[in-house]
């Protein structure tokens, strides 16, 4: 699986009914949880996700959004595993520089 597919879009309503807005992306870092950035999902009482492995869509409560408090994270939780996914690693490694980082937008 190629890191892409590690990435989901984010709506605040349903991706197909007339009102939603796509608002940004997240990507899996366990197979039940993903990450994205808090300034994205704050404001929004739910969020679905759209892009899921099998072409689904998830909707994610209030309660499985955890909030950083000092730093702009969010932490999703989604109601089913999807074991099919390869998370993206995350490391604790510091940059040094020279050192290439890859930035992916959703496609």
């Amino acid at each position: 699986m190629s890191p892409r597919q590690a990435v989901v879009r984010l709506w605040n309503g349903l991706p197909e009914k007339q009102g939603s807005r796509f608002i940004g992306t997240a990507f899996f870092i366990a197979s039940n949880t993903l990450l994205t950035a808090k300034h994205i999902v704050n404001k929004y009482p739910v969020i679905y996700l759209d892009g899921v492995p099998g072409g689904g869509k998830d909707k994610i409560d209030p309660e499985n959004i955890i909030l950083c408090e000092n730093r702009d994270v969010a932490i999703l939780k989604v109601s089913i595993s999807y074991d099919d996914v390869s998370p993206l690693c995350l490391t604790s490694k510091k940059f040094a520089m020279p050192q290439t980082v890859t930035s992916m937008p959703f496609p």
